[in-house]
């Protein structure tokens, strides 16, 4: 009989299926989607958020030095126009010289602007906006086409006051004073500087030029203008000033009283520009329909100019020697009909 009895079964275990993948993507969407965002990545943004707000408009750490600005209290002037930040762009992108005593001015080129600007017409609106700040100068080259270089107002001041150092040391090398014509030569100082202001030395008209670029617009000037612009101080321009600027390469005449102010140290880069753009033009002209990817070209080395392929790209295509397609396999450079 207790043989007969039946044992007592044991309670079945609840079956638990494992949940699909795509049941879980699906979870995980929901909680996602409906919960709320977890407290440690919400705590720093509402510290942060309440710190701008009490915060006054500019407040300065005592140990730090970083201003905090609230960007409701900046206004555009603030900000750099586009055509500044493609000036800085350019400017950035000329290397820097290697194994070359001479300084190379960061400069770019017009063209170059017009490659990256959408609006010539308002490209050069802008320019001109620049060059009435006292913020760019551009100056007339030939690289071999007309074209003008920009420098920023601070760079060529400090390429002109490098350029006219190095004039006067090596001036001063080749005509040393001797004892017997120092009277002679303190006669021509005065004579050259006859405010007491200015100072007496025959290199006056370097000090005199530094202090009024502001005033100097233009590349192309009159002696009638240049004049007029050094007059402060009581200083009174001569020939023989026109010819000491001349013989530092600072301006160039083009005609009877007519001058043109150049870039100092530019030489050397000209012909790399003209050099490179030639190299350039060759290895588009030698493929079969004058054409190729810009990524193949950006490859290459040119072995005539240092600056770059991006540099050459970027004037060639501003003085339309090239022309840049769009194509489902990239960018395509052709050479252009100038």
């Amino acid at each position: 009989m207790a043989s007969e009895q039946a044992t007592p079964s044991k309670p079945k275990k609840a079956r638990c299926d494992k949940p699909s993948p795509q049941k879980l993507v699906a979870d995980k969407m929901l909680l996602s989607i409906c919960s709320p965002k977890s407290p440690r990545s919400a705590r720093p943004r509402v510290a942060a958020h309440e710190q701008r707000e009490q915060q006054p408009s500019a407040a300065t750490d005592e140990n730090s030095h970083t201003v905090c600005v609230r960007v409701d209290d900046l206004n555009e002037e603030d900000f750099p126009s586009d055509i500044e930040v493609v000036l800085n762009i350019l400017r950035n992108e000329l290397p820097p010289a290697e194994n070359d005593p001479t300084p190379r001015p960061p400069f770019c080129l017009r063209s170059q602007v017009y490659s990256l600007s959408k609006d010539r017409t308002a490209a050069d609106k802008d320019l001109a906006v620049l060059v009435e700040n006292n913020t760019i100068r551009i100056f007339n080259i030939s690289v071999p086409s007309p074209d003008c270089a920009i420098l920023l107002l601070d760079d060529y001041r400090r390429a002109l006051q490098t350029s006219v150092e190095s004039f006067k040391s090596h001036d001063q090398e080749e005509h040393p004073l001797s004892e017997g014509s120092s009277s002679s030569s303190t006669t021509m100082d005065k004579t050259c500087c006859s405010s007491p202001a200015v100072g007496n030395s025959r290199y006056c008209v370097f000090e005199q030029l530094l202090g009024c670029l502001e005033t100097l617009k233009t590349c192309d000037t009159s002696f009638k203008e240049l004049s007029e612009a050094l007059s402060y101080n009581g200083f009174v321009l001569e020939d023989r000033d026109i010819t000491l600027l001349m013989h530092a390469g600072v301006i160039v005449q083009l005609d009877v009283d007519i001058y043109r102010f150049s870039v100092p140290y530019a030489g050397p880069i000209l012909s790399m520009i003209q050099n490179g753009r030639q190299e350039l033009c060759d290895a588009l002209s030698h493929t079969r329909f004058h054409e190729m990817l810009e990524e193949r070209v950006l490859k290459k080395k040119l072995h005539m100019s240092g600056l770059g392929v991006q540099f050459h790209l970027w004037e060639m295509i501003g003085s339309n020697f090239i022309q840049r397609v769009a194509t489902p396999s990239g960018y395509l450079l052709r050479l252009g009909t100038e």
